[in-house]
């Protein structure tokens, strides 16, 4: 985010978020049937989980990121040499983005990626 914010705070905002406001449309989805659909569980045992360290967040944590810090969140993956953007968690108010790449080996993992200008 480029702010000084360590990625347990961050963590637990997005925790604090789902598990505040589980009626919130998100991508015409509610939190609360996201987590159900995705996580077979409730917000509640869903944002407990979440608080522990192990465990990665997603396209859900993502998109409450792009809400809670008033940022786009543009997700990248690699093409051969370049890297091509795959989606956007946008919101309405942000002026800037923040861009992970989408990583399938060894595991799937998003990592912070920085883009040149001149790319």
């Amino acid at each position: 985010l480029g702010d000084g914010t360590r990625a347990e705070r961050l963590r637990q905002e997005i925790a604090t978020f789902i598990g505040q406001r589980p009626s919130l449309l998100i991508a015409n989805t509610t939190i609360k049937e996201w987590v159900r659909l995705t996580a077979g569980t409730t917000p509640l045992a869903y944002t407990k989980e979440l608080e522990k360290e192990s465990t990665w967040g997603g396209a859900l944590e993502m998109a409450v990121a792009a809400q809670i810090r008033n940022v786009h969140v543009d997700v990248y993956e690699r093409c051969e040499d370049k890297y091509k953007r795959i989606t956007r968690f946008s919101n309405p108010s942000a002026t800037r983005a923040v861009n992970v790449v989408y990583r399938t080996k060894p595991c799937r993992h998003y990592d912070a990626l920085c883009l040149r200008e001149d790319a």
